[in-house]
């Protein structure tokens, strides 16, 4: 089955590192060309074909904001993620696993679920 909930792909105008699942920032005045950076790219003032570093931009968090997160985690769910789980489990309900998020495993998909929903439901029905 194919990925119905895949990130676009984007890559960091300076070093060409992938930044598809990372915070990263945009220029807004390159129309021409999409510019995007990585943050430590941008931290260093890269310039890129007519990009200039006093350029206007936007932070881009492509997962969205978090919403929940766990003290073990190191790589927390924004609410796009989770918008997306949800649709999924709408749709394919508890099986199909593999096709809900491109960025995460099914195991981590159902870990977080359980955690964020189940417990998270049991826990205010008390």
């Amino acid at each position: 089955m194919e990925d119905l909930f895949e990130v676009p792909d984007v890559q960091c105008c300076g070093c060409n590192e992938d930044i598809s699942f990372s915070d990263h920032v945009r220029c807004t005045e390159c129309y021409k060309e999409t510019v995007n950076f990585c943050i430590k790219c941008f931290q260093t003032g890269t310039e890129f074909g007519s990009h200039k570093r006093g350029h206007n931009y936007k932070v881009e968090h492509p997962l969205g904001s978090v919403m929940f997160t766990h003290s073990n985690e190191s790589n927390p769910w924004g609410w796009k993620e989770d918008k997306m789980l949800i649709r999924a489990l709408n749709k394919y309900k508890l099986t199909h696993w593999s096709v809900f998020i491109s960025s995460r495993s099914k195991q981590i998909m159902a870990i977080f679920f359980v955690i964020a929903y189940v417990d998270f439901a049991l826990f205010w029905s008390c």
